[in-house]
């Protein structure tokens, strides 16, 4: 076997092996949110909850709008986002990320809604500063319809505020595409060093 040869066998083990670790990274799909959009266009178009929006122009960037929710004494406050039709009887894992403030220490309450309402995760008071939070890992969201992600304060606790809201589906690449991609690299090497 030649040095080429050797090579060649070599960047095949290391194409194929790259090709089916990358089947079990995380990759995720486009934005299902485009009511950030719209509150930046100073409109509450997409967001719902009975007791709980107004457009503020409080915002980590200092520009734009982002959704300030109203404090309630007797009742949780939130606000819904509405997720879209894209993901009507589409069930999967889904992440999120939310630039947040709360005006005191009482935490946030994030919840999706398919069939029934679920917990997702608890946003930690910010006492008034603005906070980027990641959801650190996938949450299952059964197929069902009229898909939401919520957000609820306390009853009696503070008036909170989000911007920049993101949720992306967890998108798999088949091994079948993936192993393809090694294979055509390696043709291609093998083109160019018989010419």
């Amino acid at each position: 076997m030649n040095t080429f040869t050797k090579m060649m066998a070599m960047a095949g083990v290391a194409l194929v092996g790259v090709a089916v670790s990358n089947v079990h990274a995380v990759v995720l799909g486009p934005n299902l949110i485009t009511v950030n959009e719209d509150v930046e266009d100073g409109s509450l178009v997409g967001w719902i909850g009975g007791n709980a929006k107004v457009l503020s122009t409080d915002t980590l960037s200092g520009t734009g709008h982002s959704v300030e929710s109203t404090q309630s004494d007797s009742t949780n406050h939130y606000i819904d986002a509405y997720l879209g039709d894209s993901l009507d009887h589409a069930g999967g894992n889904y992440y999120f990320e939310v630039d947040y403030k709360t005006t005191g220490s009482n935490y946030v309450l994030v919840t999706t809604y398919a069939t029934g309402y679920q917990g997702w995760a608890t946003l930690p008071g910010t006492n008034g500063a603005w906070t980027h939070y990641s959801s650190s890992g996938p949450f299952n969201l059964p197929s069902g319809t009229d898909p939401y992600i919520g957000f609820s304060g306390q009853s009696g606790g503070d008036v909170f505020y989000l911007d920049n809201l993101v949720v992306q589906k967890e998108v798999v690449p088949e091994p079948a595409s993936m192993l393809l991609m090694g294979m055509s690299a390696l043709g291609l090497m093998a083109r160019r060093r018989r010419h």
